[in-house]
């Protein structure tokens, strides 16, 4: 929907190109005030049609028009250690598969939350087998003074608003590059354990590291950390 609306302003010959933000933990749905709006095709038609109008806007209020003269990329593989697999977690993920194969009817009304969450037990056991840890690729794209950070996970939008704070308001945040490693919550989500947290693989640390290695990147690209402001002001 968007690459119709904005190609439909300027032009079939003009590419559009999607970079996936940070939404380890967002969604379109309003689920508090009606669960239906964003969801579906028609749900994401409109969606769609609303952030192409904002693009549309942005693009209009631009001033700026010159050429990218300073590209740099910078790739490295970053560590993440697994989270570990409580007897717990075996015994749900146990139950569940035992309903698969024991009756499929009652196994297919089960909610698809359960039915995931006992998969990845079972993903999470396997990759135990290989090691306690997986390297995971990480890059750093900047365009002159804009700058890309990009990695494989679904990681939660707090991480993304945390490093446009150290790095500057043209740090743009890109997931679900070189590969999925599915989702990376912040350490308050951990404790909590909610979906994203027991469907994810890593630890309590995992999106924290993320986080401190792409700086660490981005620095080696040649983009400066912001010296450190008090949170209110930062959030002003």
């Amino acid at each position: 929907m968007i690459r119709r609306n904005l190609q439909a302003v300027y032009g079939e010959d003009v590419p559009v190109i999607y970079l996936q933000g940070y939404c380890g933990n967002l969604t379109p749905r309003d689920h508090e005030h009606d669960n239906t709006w964003g969801h579906y095709i028609d749900g994401t038609e409109r969606v769609g049609t609303v952030l192409s109008g904002d693009i549309l806007r942005l693009i209009a209020l631009q001033r700026q028009r010159s050429d990218v003269k300073d590209i740099r990329i910078e790739t490295e593989k970053c560590r993440l250690n697994l989270r570990e697999v409580t007897d717990e977690d075996r015994r749900k993920s146990d139950e569940i598969f035992d309903i698969l194969f024991t009756d499929r009817s009652k196994f297919d009304a089960l909610d698809v939350k359960d039915k995931a969450y006992a998969n990845k037990i079972k993903n999470l056991e396997n990759k135990w087998k290989n090691g306690s840890y997986e390297d995971v690729p990480i890059s750093v794209v900047r365009l002159d003074d804009v700058i890309f950070l990009a990695h494989p996970a679904e990681l939660f939008c707090e991480y993304q608003l945390d490093m446009k704070k150290r790095l500057g308001p043209k740090t743009v945040g890109v997931e679900l590059t070189n590969g999925g490693i599915c989702y990376v919550g912040t350490k308050q989500a951990y404790l909590h354990r909610g979906y994203e947290i027991n469907a994810g693989f890593y630890d309590y640390y995992a999106g924290e590291t993320i986080e401190e290695s792409l700086i660490k990147l981005a620095e080696k690209a040649g983009r400066r950390e912001l010296p450190a402001v008090p949170y209110d002001e930062a959030s002003e």
